[in-house]
């Protein structure tokens, strides 16, 4: 990308990465209970969805608000 983005855009993608960060920690930290519980793909699937979602909600506004 030539442009810089908008710091709160920045602000926005540091905000995705800490969810997508600290989900994964406490999934792997709390691996028994997910593999005990069967909850295996679910927790993994929510934790990854989930913030990747929102970097991708994120990028269309501003593409659509950049009119570029």
């Amino acid at each position: 990308m030539k442009e810089k983005l908008k710091k709160d855009e920045w602000f926005h993608y540091i905000i995705a990465i800490a969810a997508l960060v600290s989900g994964l920690l406490h999934f792997f930290f709390n691996w028994d209970y997910y593999h005990h519980h069967h909850y295996l793909t679910s927790g993994l699937l929510f934790y990854t969805i989930g913030p990747v979602l929102y970097v991708v909600c994120t990028f269309a506004y501003y593409k659509a608000t950049t009119h570029d």
